[in-house]
């Protein structure tokens, strides 16, 4: 019934609707992790942040309501900070 009083806050496909906050979210992560870290490490968060909404989409739909960033703020983050320690060993 919210929702469709406020149909621009949402996003739907199929039978699966997210909000808009997470697509902001999403590009968000990935510019800071651009901004602050580089590119290898926004490319590499860019995948898990993909591979975070899969599971996440998965998981909607076997139980219906789950929280959208919670695989995907983990992977994301996770990936671009393990890279870049990576890179930050080899150059010592």
């Amino acid at each position: 019934m919210g929702l469709e009083k406020l149909p621009d806050i949402s996003f739907s496909f199929k039978d699966v609707t997210t909000g808009l906050g997470d697509l902001t979210f999403y590009s968000t992560l990935a510019t800071m992790v651009f901004l602050n870290l580089g590119v290898i490490q926004c490319f590499s968060a860019i995948i898990r942040i993909m591979i975070g909404s899969h599971l996440a989409l998965r998981m909607l739909k076997d139980r219906g309501v789950f929280p959208g960033l919670l695989f995907s703020i983990f992977l994301g983050l996770a990936a671009a900070y393990i890279i870049y320690l990576i890179q930050l060993i080899h150059l010592f």
